[in-house]
């Protein structure tokens, strides 16, 4: 991987990173507490999978250690597989959280997730 392309992926994992952070500190509407907390486990998530991707790319370890190249690749996988459970949760108390306010499910939302996992929202 090019010095610039690690560079960009760094950017995004640090920007995910940094998104999850300004979830934390907005002030959620009253029953979307929940979906607020899982919304920055999910740029969590997607921040460590942009890690996890980087240093397996950079590494050489796999070169000479075929354990070490099972560790990262298992920490890919884990990291894919916390975001797609995270954001499952995350869709569902979205969900939860329109119909006890009585508001409707914003397509976007749907949209988003959808895109992101490739799954049906409903």
């Amino acid at each position: 991987m090019t010095a610039t392309v690690t560079n960009v992926v760094r950017a995004v994992a640090v920007g995910y990173a940094s998104a999850a952070n300004r979830v934390k500190h907005v002030a959620p509407a009253p029953g979307f507490e929940n979906a607020q907390v899982l919304l920055a486990q999910v740029y969590n998530d997607q921040s460590r999978y942009y890690l996890s991707v980087l240093k397996l790319a950079n590494s050489t370890t796999g070169q000479s250690d075929p354990t070490a190249l099972l560790d990262e690749l298992t920490s890919i996988d884990n990291a894919l597989g916390a975001f797609n459970n995270d954001l499952t949760a995350c869709r569902d108390a979205f969900r939860t959280a329109t119909v006890t306010a009585g508001v409707p499910y914003p397509s976007w939302v749907a949209a988003l997730i959808n895109h992101a996992t490739g799954r049906a929202s409903s």
